[in-house]
């Protein structure tokens, strides 16, 4: 085909079929890439939902960290005043 065209200025009616078909093809097999990307996205997303809500943290991850530090390493308040 390419030395076809390159003998001729001109594309056919039978070059221009081939040429739609090829990218027809390839647009084809992008969309189904993109769709699957797109799907495994969605799914990896869903997940991590997922495992927050069944854990069932209330508590974003800043919440847990600051309670942590509370926990580890407590106040002069809280350490002088012994009952």
């Amino acid at each position: 085909m390419k030395n076809h065209l390159a003998g001729t200025l001109a594309v056919d009616s039978a070059a221009t079929c081939v040429l739609s078909s090829l990218f027809h093809q390839y647009v084809k097999v992008w969309w189904k890439a993109e769709q699957r990307r797109r799907e495994k996205e969605e799914e990896e997303s869903n997940l991590y939902k997922y495992k927050d809500r069944t854990h069932g943290e209330s508590m974003t991850e800043e919440e847990r960290n600051q309670l942590e530090m509370e926990q580890r390493f407590p106040t002069f308040d809280q350490v002088t005043n012994v009952n």
